[in-house]
């Protein structure tokens, strides 16, 4: 059997959900050598990440190609040159240009992977007439649309209502290797290296600080938290640049609690951190399926997290998973926050087991896979719109 080369597409390769999931993937195949698929990487900011090393580490190559003037035949020559199977966006609605690039050489499987409900760019009628040209082209060269929340696919649906009933849309839950969280983690040494107490109440969040994981609402649920746990503590796990973080920092400062707010930045030890904290908050504005949701599932941790379609998905396999509207007040978010705590003290079990899920690895290759090798490979017709 000769090797599917499989690219994928995405902005940069940083610690992000979706680049995260991926990486994991790519892991696994690299443990399984008999399934023959290599990964290589196309990023369209042409700037490094933080996960290249690791690419590079798994036998992987990281092309750093700008969305600049002669992008397009800078990518079909690479296309070509690699001898790519198949083209695996990430790039929401831009995949349709990706993917129609692929289509002009002839790569066979073409793959637009749908990870979030909203992309949070402004409104206007060159966004609005970029879109439909990018759905246009969307349905008329991909082979499979990928939703990994039922969610997704319903908010592209909205988008693009001619994939509603389209068999190349697919749901494939977002997976995570549950071994990771197997090992035993020592709760009082993690604490002791991040500066929480052993007894106080860890309130963790993960996410980089920018605009749509709405930092600026969970410093004030966790400011009204603190009144009635004053041994609380709040770890934020995640990248910024440094304009984001003083703003985080000026809007800590004036609600009186930047001696209990620890920034770690990014880390590499996240199965460790979940395991160290008692619950995480999570007021995202928007999600496909939250990985760090499911992450955080998966180490047992309970979650209050803002009512999005992926979160109530996870909630439904993962019952200390918890959801409540940001339009309820910061005091409602506290007392729930602390309801949360209370039931997940008395459950020994407060999550299904991982391996009984569709988010595990092993689960999404199965479904991937064919994809990858354009086992099902079915392409509309051209339509206009």
């Amino acid at each position: 059997m000769r090797t599917v080369k499989v690219l994928h597409i995405f902005g940069r390769m940083n610690r992000g959900g979706a680049e995260m999931r991926t990486l994991e993937l790519m892991e696994a195949l690299s443990q399984d050598p008999a399934q023959r698929i290599q990964f290589d990487y196309c990023v369209l900011s042409g700037k490094p990440g933080e996960l290249d090393g690791k690419i590079r580490a798994l036998g992987g190559k990281v092309h750093y190609l700008p969305l600049r003037p002669g992008f397009g035949k800078k990518f079909r020559n690479m296309l070509r040159e690699g001898s790519y199977a198949s083209v695996h966006s990430h790039v929401h609605l831009f995949s349709g240009y990706m993917l129609r690039l692929a289509f002009q050489v002839n790569v066979p499987s073409r793959i637009c992977h749908l990870h979030t409900t909203g992309d949070g760019n402004p409104a206007n009628l060159r966004r609005s007439l970029q879109n439909r040209l990018m759905r246009q082209w969307l349905f008329r060269y991909a082979t499979s649309v990928v939703g990994v929340s039922e969610g997704a696919l319903e908010a592209f649906f909205r988008e693009a209502p001619a994939f509603r009933k389209d068999p190349r849309s697919t749901l494939i839950y977002d997976a995570i290797n549950p071994e990771r969280f197997a090992s035993e983690i020592d709760r009082n040494a993690v604490r002791a290296s991040i500066g929480v107490p052993i007894d106080g109440i860890e309130v963790i969040h993960i996410g980089r600080i920018e605009p749509v994981k709405n930092h600026s609402r969970l410093v004030q649920l966790f400011a009204s938290f603190l009144k009635t746990h004053p041994s609380a503590w709040l770890v934020l796990v995640g990248n910024a640049d440094a304009n984001a973080k003083a703003d985080l920092e000026g809007k800590i400062e004036a609600l009186g609690i930047t001696r209990r707010v620890h920034f770690l930045g990014s880390r590499d030890d996240v199965p460790a951190l979940l395991a160290s904290a008692d619950i995480m908050i999570f007021p995202s504005l928007w999600e496909g399926l939250p990985g760090v949701v499911l992450e955080a599932s998966a180490a047992r941790l309970p979650v209050l997290s803002n009512d999005l379609p992926g979160s109530r998905e996870l909630a439904a396999f993962f019952p200390s998973v918890r959801c409540i509207a940001l339009s309820e007040s910061n005091e409602t978010w506290a007392a729930a926050a602390s309801a949360l705590l209370e039931t997940s003290r008395h459950s020994a079990a407060s999550n299904s087991r991982l391996f009984d899920t569709p988010f595990t690895v092993a689960h999404c290759l199965e479904k991937l896979l064919p994809l990858w090798r354009g086992v099902s490979v079915k392409p509309a017709p051209p339509i206009h719109f």
